[in-house]
């Protein structure tokens, strides 16, 4: 596995992403303690920011994407994201690969 390292969510050490995935984060400033993701065809996640009001970090990795311009009609699921958010001070959008 190569990649750019980053601190992970709560202390979990540095975090290297994968050369198949796609891995942006940015800030994200919740006034209200609430934090909602959704959009296309699948599920709206909810909940995200456990501790209510404050600053986080979104991390979002994406796999997949390749499939999804070589073939015409990819498969269900062929497009995979996992969403991180934890606890952090804004700073300006990453991306790691």
């Amino acid at each position: 596995m190569r990649g750019r390292e980053s601190p992970g969510p709560r202390g979990a050490g540095a975090f290297a992403c994968p050369a198949n995935r796609r891995t942006a984060e940015v800030g994200y400033e919740s006034p209200t303690g609430s934090l909602q993701l959704g959009g296309g065809e699948g599920p709206t996640l909810k909940g995200l920011t456990v501790r209510g009001p404050g600053s986080y970090r979104v991390r979002v990795h994406l796999r997949g994407r390749k499939l999804v311009y070589q073939v015409a009609y990819p498969p269900d699921g062929a497009v995979e994201l996992l969403v991180q958010v934890f606890p952090g001070k804004a700073r300006k959008p990453v991306v790691y690969r």
